[in-house]
């Protein structure tokens, strides 16, 4: 997990464009394949990581 701040990094929220904050994306080989928009409990971000092969 890592957190950015979109004032700083301007171009990161110009490429990724989430429509919400906060915004999770997973990242696979330098590529975003899956995200969620919104809060979310541990336990259902374990289950997104787990859903997606992430151990």
């Amino acid at each position: 997990m890592a957190y950015l701040d979109n004032d700083q990094n301007p171009a990161a929220l110009k490429k990724y464009n989430p429509s919400g904050i906060p915004a999770f994306y997973l990242f696979k080989n330098g590529q975003a394949v899956s995200y969620r928009i919104g809060y979310y409990t541990a336990a259902q971000i374990k289950e997104w990581l787990r859903s997606n092969g992430v151990a």
